[in-house]
């Protein structure tokens, strides 16, 4: 763009002086030869203002070129930081979600001791359990025993009570015939 500018600001200064020497030159002299001169001078003026024409607008094609590429670098550099924003976010959420995964298994580890805790306490009274429905079961079994030995020595205090009565009554009866004898 600068050696377009440049170049551009050296043909008008040429051209400038071109046309003045050309003036000059024309006011000075009214020859013919000046005459095919001078238009052959115009003519160069011509297709250098022409090719100035063209350069000009070369040179605007490029700024709005160097524009759109200007735009084009601010967008990319606000998506740049944008993006780098949403990198950081994201990293800090990584943090935060792997600081919680850790107290989560901290949480867990201290979960899993208190299972196997309670685990163990529940071992322990299912044992005593066992123990106690074993102690039941004999306690039940003594009972029963105790029951039936019960029932039989009351049979057999029944027995022996009908005895005694049948021996009281015999010595009743004993003793009523002695004592008529």
């Amino acid at each position: 763009m600068e050696s377009v500018r440049s170049e551009k600001d050296r043909l008008s200064a040429s051209m400038k002086e071109f046309l003045q020497g050309a003036e000059s030159y024309k006011a000075s002299s009214l020859r013919a030869e000046s005459c095919l001169l001078l238009k052959s001078l115009l003519l160069e003026y011509d297709k250098q203002s022409e090719q100035l024409d063209v350069e000009k607008e070369r040179a605007h094609n490029f700024e709005r070129h160097i524009e759109d590429l200007t735009k084009q670098l601010r967008n990319s550099t606000c998506q740049y930081e944008r993006l780098t924003s949403d990198n950081e976010d994201l990293l800090a959420r990584i943090e935060t979600l792997q600081a919680n995964a850790k107290l989560l298994e901290a949480q867990i580890l201290e979960v899993q001791k208190a299972k196997g805790v309670v685990e163990k306490e529940l071992d322990a009274e299912k044992l005593q359990k066992e123990q106690k429905i074993k102690e039941h079961v004999s306690t039940v079994n003594e009972l029963e025993e105790l029951q039936l030995q019960f029932q039989k020595e009351k049979k057999q205090l029944q027995k022996t009570m009908q005895e005694l009565e049948l021996v009281k009554k015999d010595a009743q009866q004993t003793t009523l015939m002695n004592m008529e004898i």
